[in-house]
């Protein structure tokens, strides 16, 4: 078996087979990072024609004249057969060396072992260790198991995720946490609406994402970036908008104190029959409340359309449509509006879209794998734990080392 490289063709059809393909190991994901400007390769070994390991790697500059090499989602290969996994990394080791390469970064898409929502190990639950075990036996340098958000990992290492099967809209409502409910439903009394926003539509994201960055420092993307995310997963990605139409509100408001009134007026008329009447001066006292909120409630919705005019923006995500899984990328929120809980709103809607759509699998993605209260981190992760589904630990970074003494020297840099 020879290294060789591969066509686009020739790639795309075996990784689409392939056990644990994702978009980041997709052809889509080859664009992406061609147009912004990054070096790339398709390479694969072939028996008797036949493709039966692959792998997308990316070239990265490093110490100005050598690069390393980063397979995102890691190589295309059965991980458990060591013979071709030694002979795949013994070609990929010269062939790097070759092309002034440093090292090979690879994160692949294997859980390590099964957790429970609440991160913690399943007794008698998978285990892949063997994964691990085969890897290091024939040369990777395993990055041990991460927690928290790191620069140098190039990928996440934890995430939490919904399994859909089984559900349906209701049956998931009920499944929620309390606390997860109440904010969706705060959002559907403001009449939140949810927009999938197009590619000329991106600024108000961009402005969301940088303004959420700033405040929880982090490093956001520009809109080129964005851009050209879009145009390389087309209709996979997707970028929804959530935001209040005051004018639309304040209708709703209005309809609704007419129905309280209405109602009212009924209330009184059988309190002059029957005064004393338990039953109906409950009801008034009931609807007195309603009236005093519905004032409450239509003054907000006139300062906010005084303040900020008549269409608000909240909040913001990105997803990617992804084979049986809908996976959260990214989002952001205006601070100013955190009391609309508009990140629910957007949540709920493509949870309810991708149920509608037949997906398996809802991944919220990202989460420090740090489970202490007190942990800086630990609002993602309760925000996601508000829905059913459980903690995720994938095994974690490997490194191929090509030229020893240029990586230590990295290594130490880093360090």
């Amino acid at each position: 078996m020879e290294l060789v490289h591969l066509t686009e063709k020739e790639y795309n059809e075996f990784q689409c087979q392939y056990r644990y393909n994702t978009f980041l190991n997709s052809i889509d994901t080859y664009h992406l990072e061609q147009s912004l400007g990054f070096e790339c390769d398709l390479v694969g070994l072939k028996k008797d024609g036949k493709i039966v390991c692959a792998c997308f790697m990316i070239r990265y500059p490093m110490m100005k004249c050598f690069h390393y090499y980063y397979a995102p989602r890691g190589i295309l290969i059965d991980y458990e057969n060591k013979e071709l996994l030694s002979v795949f990394t013994k070609k990929l080791k010269k062939y790097i060396r070759k092309k002034r390469g440093v090292q090979l970064i690879i994160d692949p898409y294997i859980l390590y072992q099964e957790r429970d929502a609440d991160g913690k190990v399943v007794e008698n639950g998978f285990n892949h260790q063997n994964v691990l075990d085969n890897l290091t036996s024939v040369g990777w340098i395993h990055q041990g198991f991460s927690t928290g958000y790191h620069s140098n990992m190039q990928t996440i290492r934890w995430m939490y995720a919904m399994n859909l099967d089984g559900y349906t809209k209701d049956s998931l409502w009920k499944a929620l946490h309390q606390q997860t409910r109440w904010s969706i439903n705060r959002t559907m009394k403001y009449k939140m609406q949810i927009k999938e926003l197009s590619i000329d539509e991106l600024d108000v994201f961009v402005d969301i994402m940088n303004q959420t960055g700033q405040r929880r420092g982090f490093e956001t993307r520009n809109l080129e970036f964005y851009k050209c995310q879009m145009e390389a997963y087309k209709e996979r990605l997707k970028c929804k908008l959530a935001y209040i139409d005051t004018s639309l509100l304040i209708q709703s408001l209005e309809k609704e104190k007419e129905e309280i009134e209405k109602e009212m007026k009924e209330v009184n008329e059988k309190l002059l029959e029957i005064p004393n009447s338990k039953k109906f001066n409950k009801k008034r006292k009931v609807l007195l409340e309603a009236i005093e909120t519905n004032e409450k409630r239509m003054k907000e919705a006139s300062d906010l359309q005084k303040n900020y005019g008549d269409i608000i923006p909240m909040a913001a995500s990105m997803f990617i449509y992804d084979r049986d899984e809908v996976i959260y990328l990214t989002s952001g929120a205006y601070e100013q509006f955190r009391d609309f809980y508009a990140s629910y709103a957007i949540q709920w809607n493509v949870i309810c879209e991708a149920l509608s759509m037949g997906y398996k699998r809802y991944n919220f993605y990202g989460i420090s794998g740090i489970f202490d209260p007190e942990d800086e981190s630990y609002g993602v992760y309760a925000f996601k734990k508000g829905f059913p589904g459980q903690v995720e630990e994938l095994i974690g970074d490997f490194d191929l080392v090509c030229r020893p003494i240029l990586y230590k020297l990295n290594y130490k840099r880093k360090k």
